[in-house]
């Protein structure tokens, strides 16, 4: 779900073979690996901080929320 066509949108690719398959699927998905260019491979790097971020809003909003409560 949440896929756009055959991959998902957030570079997260779910490959299954049989297992006399396995050793050809990891080289075609090394060789794969090679040809990103280095901005897709920073993507979940930088989707690591965003989560770290909306944490902390979330905690400011939540101390906030509670000071609003205290003093009412």
């Amino acid at each position: 779900m949440g896929g756009v066509g055959e991959l998902q949108p957030q570079g997260l690719v779910k490959v299954m073979v049989d297992e006399e398959d396995f050793e050809k699927a990891r080289e075609v998905i090394i060789e794969w690996e090679k040809k990103i260019p280095k901005k897709e491979k920073i993507f979940t790097q930088s989707s690591k901080s965003s989560y770290s971020s909306l944490i902390l809003i979330a905690a400011i909003v939540a101390v906030i929320l509670g000071f609003y409560y205290i003093s009412n």
